[in-house]
């Protein structure tokens, strides 16, 4: 079980930017020049599932992902013990009929020449 006061003093800003506002943010940095800028969008999994439990593996796949990500920011504040259980659960919550919809991600990856 996580405190109510850890959980109200955690915070994981997010901000999911295009390619458009990415480009300009660097180039109105000025430190680096944009060599390569590429968009990889996935499908989630979801829009494939056509029984339960390939519908949990979908969930099981999208929670990973985030998991790969947000990982060591929440070990670092809420500890280990919890993580296996957090997403477990987030995996169950994304197989439910309100979140399985077809969904996609996008990745943006920059390669970058300091000025």
């Amino acid at each position: 079980m996580v405190s109510k006061s850890k959980l109200d003093a955690f915070n994981m800003p997010f901000y999911d930017p295009n390619e458009q506002e990415l480009k300009e943010v660097i180039q109105n940095e000025g430190s680096f020049e944009i060599n390569d800028l590429e968009t990889h969008e996935y499908d989630l999994g979801h829009s494939n599932c056509d029984n339960q439990e390939d519908d949990y593996e979908a969930g099981y796949n999208e929670a990973n992902c985030i998991r790969a990500v947000t990982e060591s920011m929440l070990v670092a504040h809420f500890g280990e013990d919890i993580i296996d259980i957090l997403f477990d659960k987030y995996a169950c919550l994304v197989t439910q009929p309100a979140s399985r919809r077809n969904k996609t991600s996008v990745t943006l990856v920059v390669a970058l020449t300091k000025k």
